[in-house]
C-alpha cells in the first residue's frame, strides 16, 4: 500500500502531460489566417422614386387619403401572384414574373390585402419589346383576378380622373379604354421639381 499513492500520483502526471502533448500536436496543424473583407460596390441611393413617380405617389397619396387603404411602391410581381402547386411548367411561369416589379400597390389596411396595382407608362413603354412586356403583364394581373391601371407619365395630373378609375377598380368593375380629357379637372397637381436642390 505504501508504493500504491506515489504509483497513482505517477500515473496522473503523465497523463497529463500525454494529453497535453496531443494537444499541443493537434493545435500545430491549425493555422489561424486574419483576411480583412473586400469593401462590397454597393451604394446608397438618394431617392426611391423617380421624378415622375414622386409627382404621382403624391396625388395617388391625397386621391386615396380617405379609403381604407396603404399605398406599397415598387413591389415584385411574386409578392402579388404565385403559381399554385402541381401547376406545369411551374419554373418557367415563374421565371417570367419573378424579376418585375409593379410601380404602386393598393392594399387593404385591416389585412394588407393586395386590391389594385398601378402602373406607370413612360415613352419606353412604346418599343415592341415593351408592348410585348405590358401585354404579357396585363394578361397576368387580369387571369390572376388583381385589376392592373396604367396612368401615362404627365406634367400634371388630374386627380378626379385617378379617383374614378380607383373607385372603378376597388368596385370590380371593367376599366373603359382611357382617352384624354377634355373637361376641365376638379384638381390638377403639376410636376414638382425633384430632386429638391442640397
Amino acid at each position: 500500500m505504501q508504493y500504491l499513492y506515489p504509483l497513482l500520483a505517477v500515473a496522473v502526471i503523465c497523463a497529463f502531460f500525454l494529453q497535453l502533448r496531443r494537444r499541443r500536436a493537434s493545435d500545430s496543424g491549425l493555422r489561424l489566417v486574419v483576411t480583412r473583407p473586400e469593401k462590397m460596390p454597393y451604394k446608397k441611393r438618394d431617392y426611391l422614386f423617380t421624378k415622375a413617380e414622386r409627382t404621382f405617389f403624391e396625388v395617388l397619396s391625397l386621391v386615396v387619403r380617405d379609403m381604407e387603404v396603404h399605398i406599397f411602391a415598387k413591389v415584385r410581381m411574386g409578392d402579388l401572384l404565385y403559381i399554385p402547386k402541381g401547376t406545369g411548367e411551374w419554373q418557367r411561369n415563374w421565371n417570367r414574373i419573378q424579376a418585375k416589379h409593379v410601380d404602386f400597390v393598393l392594399c387593404d389596411k385591416e389585412r394588407v390585402q393586395p386590391l389594385v396595382a398601378i402602373e406607370l407608362d413612360d415613352s419606353s413603354h412604346a418599343t415592341p419589346q415593351q408592348i410585348e412586356r405590358d401585354r404579357f403583364v396585363n394578361q397576368a394581373y387580369r387571369d390572376a383576378g388583381l385589376p392592373l391601371l396604367r396612368f401615362p407619365v404627365k406634367h400634371a395630373y388630374t386627380s378626379v380622373d385617378i379617383e374614378e378609375q380607383i373607385k372603378q377598380a376597388l368596385a370590380g368593375t371593367p376599366q373603359p379604354e382611357r382617352q384624354e380629357e377634355t373637361r376641365p379637372s376638379h384638381k390638377v397637381i403639376p410636376l414638382r421639381k425633384w430632386p429638391p436642390k442640397k
